[in-house]
Order: structure tokens, then C-alpha cells, then sequence
């Protein structure tokens, strides 16, 4: 995984923040290297964060072990896709306010091909 979908799946595990902080992340710093360094005082003024928000996500963002959940979610064979990676689907890119992550257990390639990810979903509907 590269730093980029490290730093996104770090953000998505912290509280205090939502996509559209992490966008504002990304316009702010599209290699997100910098968000590692930034201050209370960045966080409310530059973000326009709420103190209690900022401080949680503080709190969390430098608590939080990012390597080792990973780990634990490839021993449940479970995928990060970012939407940066060649696997995130086409198609999802054209919503709106798309997700930067998705969480994929099993097969990732499957989500590539949108008619089998259609006839899956109808499968799993009948059931």
C-alpha cells in the first residue's frame, strides 16, 4: 500500500472528520505528507474545524495504529481499495462525493466489472 492510501485509510479510522474534511485535506495537500504536522490551531482556523472535533480526530489520528489494523484486516481477507487504486471501480468514480476508501472482502477484481458486481447484487437480493 502506498503512503497516500496508508495516510487515507489512517483518516478513515479517526474520528472528527468526515470526506469532507478529507477533501479539504487533499485540496490543502494532495500527497496528504503534511497532515502529520498539523496543530490544534491549523485544524480550527485553516479547517474551520469545531475544537471538540479537531481534538478528537488529534487524539486519534496519533494513537491509532494504522499498520497493525491493516494487518488485521488482510488476515480477514479483507482489501482497502483507495480511489486512487486500479481496482476502485469506473463507475463509482462518476458519483457524487465518491467514497476514498472501500473495504472489500474477498475478490477486489470483481468490483471491476460492473455486470458481474450488477448479477452478484441481484444474487445476494433472491437469497
Amino acid at each position: 500500500m502506498d503512503d497516500k492510501t496508508m495516510t487515507l485509510f489512517h483518516l478513515d479510522h479517526c474520528r472528527g472528520i468526515g470526506r469532507k474534511t478529507i477533501s479539504r485535506f487533499l485540496a490543502y495537500d494532495p500527497d496528504l505528507s503534511s497532515i502529520v504536522h498539523l496543530t490544534l490551531k491549523d485544524l480550527v482556523e485553516t479547517f474551520r474545524m469545531p475544537r471538540k472535533s479537531a481534538l478528537a480526530f488529534l487524539h486519534d489520528f496519533h494513537s491509532f495504529d494504522p499498520q497493525k489494523t491493516f494487518a488485521s484486516y488482510k488476515r480477514k481477507n479483507i482489501s482497502t481499495i483507495s480511489i486512487y487504486d486500479p481496482f476502485y471501480p469506473p463507475y463509482l468514480k462518476c458519483i457524487y462525493d465518491p467514497p476514498f476508501i472501500l473495504y472489500v472482502k474477498g475478490d477486489p477484481r470483481l468490483l471491476l466489472n460492473k455486470k458481474n458486481a450488477q448479477r452478484r447484487r441481484h444474487e445476494t437480493a433472491e437469497r
